[in-house]
């Protein structure tokens, strides 16, 4: 081994001196050389030149005191890395924000030296939020809401809607519960998930916007007309939409200018005249024409209309035998007459007979109309059949009055200072009918099922219940006719003990005798016409009376 080593230094030897020797005869000569060791590095420092935005560029850079062909190698604490490379500066741009911890490795052949340093990436502002929305909007329907942005990042959006409701979200949808202005705010805010420079530099940017509901367009409208379309005649104007959010004003072409969703109005001449009707809410404005046409003149409108009978309490009528009817008003002409004798039966015309079947006191009722008016008028008749009493009820609208006496269904009679109570029949819990109390008096309730009224006067008085449904369409009108009167103008018919009314002043044209308590009853005609002491006799209503007679033993009344 040890020779082939020295074999191997001579053939070195060798050729060294032959190159010596060959550049010595060209006239050159090269002197040999010899590799030099690198420094070793000292001194390594690093720095960048934050702190930045998430987004700009950063300048990192390393520093040495000492060291030779050096090449630097980069971590930059996102992910990211560089080099090696022989320049000692480096860019690097953070995407998010936070504090990174970026580290150096300087290398060279003897030797490598770590350094790091901090870099701060702060959140980017907020900018250029703005927000959109789709106001107007109508009551009942949602208002849609936009935000956007110039620049952030992370960004999420927090919504006040002015009415107490909240949200989340860059596009959100609200539905208000009521017309107004409303100021909406949205905060937008960089959401970095507790990032810890978050807590250092928390972004947020507020902008507002101001948004209306109103109410919805009127849906399309209609001009109802009832009534007979001739001059001096009364005409009904109805809308055929009914709101209180609606103000309806009506020019009846004629210099007439209502208000109202229902009105009437009647026309002095005959013509062509252009209804119009101008409805409005806050949101919208309908106006609907119509053309009525006036033609004619009309007949005298019915006033003051009175029934007659030829029957009195002190005069009834056999049964089987014919009562004669008569309708006379005061003032009117062209009018029909129709009847309703109290017993199931009716006829028509002026004067007309009839004849009952049965004893008792009956309600005749006459009701005479023309294209003007309709008047209704009652007449109590006397029937006698052996002093039997039988009240024939009916009704248009089912009701049911107290606080006095009732005749017969429909006519009520109650004294001076007491108050009569009237209550609809029947009327289903889910129920959307209203009912119009129309009191005789000047005086009204609306959309009342029970009433209780005291009238001031004495007299005759007719309620009027007006029935509409929930399109507030007129179905059905009853009346209830009261007699308010002193106690005296209502006697008594009295019979073994009990007592009742038995007429009734101002609807009978009749004289009614009265008696006092101590007077000898009057006897009733009867099938036998003979007076027993069972005779049915009358008193006054306002006298406590207490008969001496026989025939009506232990009997009282006090109204």
């Amino acid at each position: 081994m040890l020779h082939r080593r020295r074999i191997l230094f001579l053939s070195l030897l060798l050729a060294t001196y032959c190159l010596i020797t060959a550049a010595s005869y060209s006239g050159q000569f090269v002197a040999p050389a010899y590799a030099q060791a690198d420094q070793p590095i000292a001194g390594l420092t690093a720095s960048n030149d934050g702190a930045k935005e998430a987004g700009q560029e950063v300048t990192l850079s390393a520093a040495i005191v000492a060291g030779t062909n050096v090449n630097y190698t980069w971590n930059f604490g996102d992910g990211q890395s560089a080099g090696p490379i022989a320049v000692k500066d480096v860019k690097h741009i953070y995407t998010s924000p936070g504090r990174y911890t970026a580290t150096v490795i300087a290398r060279n052949s003897v030797s490598q030296v770590l350094a790091t340093t901090n870099v701060v990436i702060n959140v980017p502002p907020i900018t250029n939020l703005q927000v959109v929305s789709d106001s107007p909007s109508v009551l009942g329907v949602p208002t849609n809401f936009s935000a956007s942005i110039g620049t952030g990042i992370n960004v999420k959006f927090k919504w006040n809607f002015g009415d107490g409701q909240e949200a989340e979200g860059q596009n959100v949808s609200h539905l208000y519960s009521k017309m107004g202005k409303y100021t909406v705010s949205v905060t937008a805010y960089s959401d970095l998930n507790n990032n810890d420079v978050q807590d250092d530099n928390e972004v947020t940017a507020t902008t507002t916007l101001e948004v209306s509901v109103t109410e919805p367009k009127l849906p399309d409208l209609q001009i109802l007309i009832v009534g007979d379309r001739r001059v001096n005649a009364e005409l009904f104007f109805q809308a055929s939409v009914r709101s209180e959010s609606i103000n309806y004003t009506w020019v009846m072409g004629d210099g007439t200018t209502l208000s109202g969703v229902d009105v009437t109005h009647t026309y002095e001449e005959e013509g062509v005249f252009t209804v119009v009707l101008i409805a409005s809410n806050s949101a919208d404005v309908q106006v609907v024409t119509e053309l009525v046409t006036i033609s004619g003149t009309q007949p005298e409108k019915i006033e003051n209309l009175q029934a007659f009978n030829g029957t009195s309490l002190s005069n009834p009528q056999a049964t089987e035998s014919f009562v004669t009817f008569a309708a006379i008003p005061e003032k009117g002409t062209d009018a029909t007459y129709v009847w309703d004798f109290g017993d199931g039966d009716g006829a028509t015309g002026q004067v007309v007979n009839h004849s009952y079947l049965r004893g008792g006191r009956y309600l005749a009722k006459v009701t005479a109309s023309n294209v003007i008016n309709t008047e209704t008028a009652y007449s109590v008749v006397h029937v006698s059949d052996g002093g039997q009493n039988l009240p024939i009820f009916g009704s248009d609208i089912p009701f049911e009055c107290s606080g006095g006496t009732q005749l017969t269904n429909g006519l009520y009679a109650i004294l001076e200072g007491r108050a009569i109570r009237c209550e609809i029949l029947g009327v289903a819990a889910d129920s959307t009918d209203t009912y119009e109390w129309d009191l005789g008096d000047g005086s009204a309730k609306v959309d009342l099922n029970v009433i209780t009224h005291i009238y001031a006067e004495n007299g005759r008085h007719v309620i009027r219940i007006i029935q509409r449904d929930e399109n507030a369409r007129i179905i059905a009108i009853a009346n209830v006719y009261v007699v308010v009167n002193e106690a005296v103008n209502l006697p008594l018919i009295c019979k073994n003990g009990r007592c009742e009314i038995g007429a009734i002043k101002g609807l009978d044209p009749s004289p009614t005798p009265t008696l006092t308590p101590t007077t000898t009853p009057t006897p009733m005609p009867t099938e036998t016409s003979t007076p027993t002491p069972t005779s049915t006799s009358i008193v006054p209503a306002t006298v406590t009376a207490t008969p001496t007679s026989s025939a009506t033993p232990n009997g009282s009344v006090v109204l």
